[in-house]
């Protein structure tokens, strides 16, 4: 519970517009005279999550940032003891997150000197994209036709449910804008290998693909995600991003 709490006053903070600057081994944001600091693996996850963009000292918060702090709240007003809140990171972890089956992960992994196709980078692009999909609330059936994407859901009168409804339609409308910037075969295959997790081999069949060909639209596309986030190495300069 400690942990979430500094995580969500680290992003409030920031959202305020706060001062990012680095303080030893952590990141430091100061808003006046209040303060927070947090590991890099932990920037590391939110960036990952959505919840931040920018690489360094140079973040900004996201339009996820303000769901993601009322998700954290209700679960701090009525905390399970016996399961964290499934938006917290452990600053001392240091393994990527699985994302679908794990075949993006096992392509970052390799004993060749050059390392492997992907980067911990666009693990975190893929990581983003499945918790995007997920937000959003979708079926295969949904994501065949972009445009049913910006669909309002129906409002309900419990406040929490709201608070979901907003969630997945915001969701909705940026994984439509993603189906706008990013060509159509690339974001096709990640919606489905990220949030369906569905295999390299089994899109590649039912596309009538050349065999070995998913993982290369794969990185093209986890590239160009990587840049409209501005996710580490794979980010953009500021004036060249499109916001999303």
């Amino acid at each position: 519970m400690r942990l979430i709490k500094r995580q969500l006053k680290f992003v409030r903070l920031l959202h305020k517009g706060g001062q990012v600057h680095q303080c030893g081994q952590l990141v430091r944001v100061s808003n006046g005279a209040q303060k927070a600091s947090l590991e890099p693996q932990c920037l590391r996850a939110l960036i990952s999550q959505g919840v931040l963009q920018g690489t360094g000292t140079d973040l900004s918060t996201t339009k996820e940032a303000a769901h993601w702090m009322r998700r954290q709240k209700l679960w701090l007003a009525n905390p399970n003891p016996q399961q964290q809140s499934p938006d917290q990171c452990e600053p001392s972890g240091t393994a990527l997150p699985i994302v679908g089956n794990g075949q993006l992960n096992r392509l970052c992994r390799s004993t060749n000197k050059r390392g492997g196709l992907l980067s911990p980078d666009h693990i975190l692009a893929a990581n983003r994209l499945e918790r995007l999909v997920e937000r959003a609330m979708l079926t295969p059936q949904i994501t065949r036709d972009y445009s049913q994407l910006n669909a309002t859901l129906g409002q309900t009168k419990s406040h929490g449910q709201n608070d979901i409804s907003d969630m997945a339609a915001d969701a909705r409308k940026e994984l439509a804008r993603l189906y706008a910037q990013l060509p159509a075969d690339c974001i096709n295959l990640l919606v489905d290998v990220c949030g369906f997790s569905k295999g390299l081999q089994e899109v590649e069949a039912n596309r009538n693909w050349p065999r070995r060909s998913a993982k290369l639209v794969a990185k093209i596309g986890l590239d160009q995600l990587g840049a409209i986030w501005g996710i580490g190495e794979l980010a953009v300069p500021n004036h060249w991003r499109r916001k999303g």
